[in-house]
Parts: structure tokens; C-alpha cells; sequence
């Protein structure tokens, strides 16, 4: 139980100073490998470098995810993040709309990969420079 606080309260963070590389560091030092972040339920599944996993459960409304899919959505919808212009909500709506069920992020690749419904690869993206906000 403890765990999923520290998550959380990682997660948290990260989404109102946006700062990443905090972010990157702290998820390393608890020996974070990935995470998979499912934008319908809002539930995030951390998978630590022992196998051990933490499930983190959302707590925002579901979002219908579209069988659409939109990578040019996903792209402009980060840029506007990225710059404040929308919310992490309604970043999470766009996505959904763009058809991606759930992202996978990827630690030490240094990678996001978004997938579908039925777990196509939708749209790849490092994450290496960037100034994205994370899921809580």
C-alpha cells in the first residue's frame, strides 16, 4: 500500500511542475522498468525491475476510446499539452479519440508506445527531451 502513495504522489507531481527529468529520476531510483497507462479506466500498472508489479486505479471518469485511429492527433494533441493550451484531461480525451486504448513508457528505452484496442502498435515517440506530463 505504501507503494502505490509513493506512485502516486510521483505521478502527481510530475503533472503539476511538468518536471521530467524529476520525474525520470525518481521513477529509476524505485526501480521503475515501465508502466502502462490505460486512458479508459485512468489505472496505471508499474512494473518494477523485479517483476513486482503496482496498480495504481484511477480515479477520473472512463473516456470512450475511438476505433479511429489518428496518429496526427496524437502529435498536435502533446504539442498543446506541451505548451499548457489543454489539460492532462483533456489530453487523455484526445487520445482516446485518436483511438489509443493504452500507452506503454518504457524507462530506460527511453520510449512511448501507444497501442489500440487490439494491440496495434498506433504510434512510437521517445521521450527522452520532452516535457510531457504523466499519467495519475
Amino acid at each position: 500500500m505504501a507503494q502505490v502513495a509513493i506512485f502516486k504522489e510521483i505521478f502527481d507531481q510530475v503533472r503539476k511542475d511538468l518536471n521530467c527529468e524529476l520525474f525520470y529520476s525518481e521513477l529509476k531510483r524505485h526501480n521503475v522498468s515501465h508502466y502502462i497507462y490505460y486512458l479508459a479506466t485512468d489505472n496505471i500498472h508499474i512494473v518494477l525491475k523485479n517483476d513486482n508489479t503496482v496498480l495504481i486505479k484511477g480515479l477520473k471518469k472512463v473516456v470512450n476510446v475511438k476505433f479511429s485511429r489518428n496518429t496526427h492527433l496524437i502529435e498536435t494533441s502533446f504539442d498543446r499539452l506541451k505548451s499548457r493550451e489543454i489539460t492532462f484531461q483533456q489530453y487523455r480525451e484526445n487520445l482516446a479519440k485518436a483511438g489509443v486504448f493504452r500507452w506503454v513508457t518504457n524507462i530506460h528505452e527511453h520510449k512511448r508506445y501507444y497501442y489500440t484496442f487490439d494491440n496495434s502498435l498506433l504510434f512510437t515517440e521517445s521521450i527522452q527531451n520532452t516535457t510531457q506530463i504523466f499519467p495519475r
